[in-house]
């Protein structure tokens, strides 16, 4: 079996069309991951883990987009570190954590 990747930006349309926290685009793609990921190989299995580590930082950043409290936009992240601790490896963790400490949503802090 052959496992695809993406990455996910602001302005791709995947995250344009993304609406709302739980929404069934995301959804799908963990069932499906659900249901799949145990077929894949040792190294498959690596990269669909960091595909779902993404997906959950991807979660933190629409809630921190829609506002949602920043406490629980970081409680987000600190729930996938301790579920995926190879989550702790990636740029885009550190990355999401340093704007929701820093960045500003709609002129709030």
């Amino acid at each position: 079996p052959s496992v695809a990747r993406f990455r996910l930006h602001d302005r791709s349309k995947t995250v344009q069309n993304l609406i709302g926290v739980d929404n069934v685009f995301v959804r799908e793609r963990m069932e499906i991951a659900d249901e799949f990921e145990s077929r894949l190989m040792k190294e498959e299995r690596t990269i669909a883990g960091r595909a779902r580590a993404e997906d959950s930082i991807s979660a933190a950043w629409r809630m921190f987009r829609e506002g949602v409290p920043r406490v629980d936009c970081f409680a987000s992240l600190a729930r996938l570190a301790l579920s995926k601790r190879e989550a702790l490896r990636s740029r885009y963790f550190w990355g999401s954590a340093l704007r929701f400490l820093i960045a500003s949503r709609s002129g709030r802090p």
